[in-house]
Order: C-alpha cells, then structure tokens, then sequence
C-alpha cells in the first residue's frame, strides 16, 4: 500500500500530467474568446461608421448615371493567427473530414477587417465608392506537425480596389456596407 504521502504526490503527477493540457486548452479557448468578441464589437462599429461615406462594389463599373471624378489604387491586409484550442478543433475535425468550424470566424473576422482597412484608406481620400473589390488569401506561417505536416498557423487577407471619387459628399443611394451579410 502507498503511504499518504505518496498518494497525495501522485494525485499531484496526474493532475500535472492530465490537467494542464485541459486548462491550458479551456484558458486559450476563453481568453480566444474574449478577443474574438472584442475584435467583433470594434468591426461592427467601424462598419457602421465607414459603411454610411463609402460604397463598396465587386462591380468593375460605377452604377449607371454616377460619374467619377478621380481614382486610386487602396488596398487593406491583416494577418490573423489561431488560438491553440481553434488549432486543436481544427486537429480533429481534419481526422474526420467535412467544415473546419473552429477556423471559420477567424477567417471572416479577417476578411471584414481587410475590407475596412482598404475602405478607412478609400475615405481618407474623400471616395465615395470602392469598385471592382477582391480579396487575396495566403498562408503566412506555417507550424510543424509531430508527423511533420504543415498545420495553418497565420493567414493573410488582402483587400483591394479602386477609390472613386463622385462629387457626391456621401452615398448618393444612402446604401451602407454591413459585412454581417457577407457571411457566404
């Protein structure tokens, strides 16, 4: 039989051995979290701001009876990484097959802040519309797997288009941009 002492250090190895993968994945899944949140509640608001001054288009072409008066080149960028628990998820779920949930708002998070990047650079300049908008993906970094696999670690999103310039001083169809329908 194990003396006291012994069965208290051995509840201790465990604890040690089991419990610190499992708090150190339930701590970066909430402190993930509480920055995604963060992160969502600041793009809804620049949204809101940006999106009333500037009108965004995949369009190559301004709407019919709208002319330009000036255009440039803006682009915006982010580079976004996974939290250790979404990298986790994503682990397993590659195991089984089918949608990477846990990657999913990362990416969209990125696209929106991409895209307001280049609309805060559009409106700096006095735009009213961004044409002909694409987005850009690539793999920044990538993390070594035990069975030395690449795994997604950082992505980078680019958005760009061309600033026009109307002679409007606002949306001129009081059309604003809200990136919570872009969710396809």
């Amino acid at each position: 039989m194990l003396a006291k002492g012994d069965e208290a250090f051995t509840v201790v190895i465990l604890l040690l051995t089991y419990g610190s993968p499992v708090v150190m994945l339930f701590a970066t899944w909430l402190i993930g979290r509480w920055i995604q949140d963060r992160h969502v509640k600041s793009l809804e608001r620049r949204e809101a701001d940006v999106g009333k001054r500037v009108i965004i288009t995949n369009e190559k072409r301004l709407p019919d009876g709208v002319a330009a008066t000036q255009g440039t080149m803006v682009a915006g960028s982010v580079v976004v990484g996974t939290d250790y628990f979404r990298r986790f998820l994503a682990a397993w779920r590659n195991i089984f097959g089918g949608r990477v949930g846990s990657i999913e708002p990362i990416l969209m998070r990125a696209r929106r802040e991409a895209i307001l990047r280049m609309l805060a650079k559009a409106d700096a300049q006095g735009a009213n519309f961004v044409v002909n908008v694409r987005l850009e993906t690539a793999v920044v970094g990538t993390t070594q797997g035990g069975n030395n696999r690449n795994k997604f670690s950082m992505c980078e999103v680019l958005a760009y288009g061309t600033a026009v310039k109307t002679g409007y001083d606002h949306s001129p169809y009081g059309v604003t941009y809200d990136a919570r329908n872009d969710h396809n």
